[in-house]
């Protein structure tokens, strides 16, 4: 369905090779199925664990261990979270349940896995960031046989923020 700003918990399992999941949010569905916006990340290499991506837009927005802050241009600074990437991906259980729990709050998005705070993103970009959409589960190619497993889902309604407005051109200018 869709969502706006919400805070979502979730415990996930992956199995098989290169299994590749996560979460679609704030996203629009396409005809052919897929979707296109947010997606917290998850996979059972840890190569894409605890990151943002923008499926079909801007691509990586966020990676584990940082925080972007995207400018109304679209300019980018990064700076480190806490703890390094390398740090919090040995947090992660490969082969067990781990816990995930992406919070988006007006331009506000955080990622955290077991409860580390993986990756934020504030995006300001005027036209691009958006503050209300689908939210979905994903299941993502992988070679062989891939297994997604998801459950204890809980989502939190944590209200609405408009989007804002590029500023009006001044017509007496």
């Amino acid at each position: 369905g869709e969502v706006h700003d919400f805070d979502l918990t979730l415990e996930f399992r992956l199995s098989g090779e290169d299994a590749n999941s996560g979460v679609q949010f704030r996203s629009t569905r396409k005809d052919n199925g897929y979707a296109n916006g947010y997606q917290g990340d998850m996979d059972r290499t840890g190569d894409w664990l605890g990151k943002i991506y923008e499926e079909g837009r801007r691509g990586m927005l966020g990676e584990r261990g940082q925080r972007t802050v995207i400018s109304p241009q679209g300019k980018r600074w990064k700076e480190p979270l806490t703890e390094d990437a390398k740090t919090l991906l040995s947090y992660f259980k490969p082969d067990d349940w781990n816990t995930y729990r992406i919070r988006a709050l007006g331009p506000h998005l955080e990622i955290w896995v077991n409860g580390r705070l993986t990756c934020v993103v504030d995006d300001h970009h005027l036209g691009a960031s958006t503050y209300s959409g689908r939210l979905a589960l994903q299941l993502h190619s992988g070679r062989g046989e891939v297994k997604v497993q998801f459950r204890n889902i809980k989502l939190l309604d944590l209200g609405k923020t408009e989007t804002p407005k590029p500023p009006a051109e001044d017509a007496g200018a």
